[in-house]
């Protein structure tokens, strides 16, 4: 993939120098938002796990061929199998509560042309940094109040704040899964 679609730091933060990479019958810089959020948040978390992988574990729920890209729900559920309990809110005051102290999350939220999937990690008191909320910037630093302000275009929208499970959750977790 493109060296210019990650920052400094390894994170993706340029959606549209993905083009290269198929999602579904469309290729990234169309509809890869999600799975870039989520190869972000479990980057974030501590968890590195290569981004084709993630793609690949992605694409298996797209729906009409990955027109729609990634299913939120579909989404929710693979963050929690990767080991994290999520805390969900879908306003503006919720996103400000769970977002806070929260290792990494993702946000959902509609743009104006369309609905878009960015990751964000805690950076300094109430100052969060967001990948590929804006395409190519290194460090995209606001509150998730600034964040809402200049970026969504409808009041409501979906986030999600991760949080480690608990070793003993974890590994009951894996263990349903058939992990080990």
């Amino acid at each position: 993939m493109c060296e210019q679609a990650f920052s400094s730091d390894g994170y993706l933060i340029d959606q549209s120098k993905t083009g290269m990479l198929p999602y579904g019958n469309y290729d990234s810089s169309y509809n890869g938002c999600g799975w870039i959020a989520a190869y972000n948040a479990l980057k974030a978390a501590g968890r590195t796990i290569p981004y084709e992988t993630i793609r690949q574990e992605l694409q298996r729920s797209l729906m009409l061929g990955g027109l729609l890209g990634t299913n939120m729900f579909y989404l929710c559920w693979y963050l929690g199998r990767k080991g994290f309990h999520l805390r969900k809110a879908f306003t503006l005051a919720g996103a400000q509560t769970v977002s806070r102290g929260a290792v990494a999350g993702v946000v959902t939220y509609w743009t104006g042309r369309g609905i878009h999937f960015a990751a964000f990690t805690q950076e300094q008191g109430e100052v969060l940094r967001f990948f590929n909320a804006v395409m190519g910037k290194e460090r995209h630093l606001a509150t998730m109040e600034q964040f809402f302000r200049e970026l969504v275009r409808f009041p409501l929208t979906f986030v999600m704040a991760l949080e480690p499970l608990p070793r003993s959750r974890a590994r009951t977790a894996r263990r349903r899964l058939g992990r080990g």
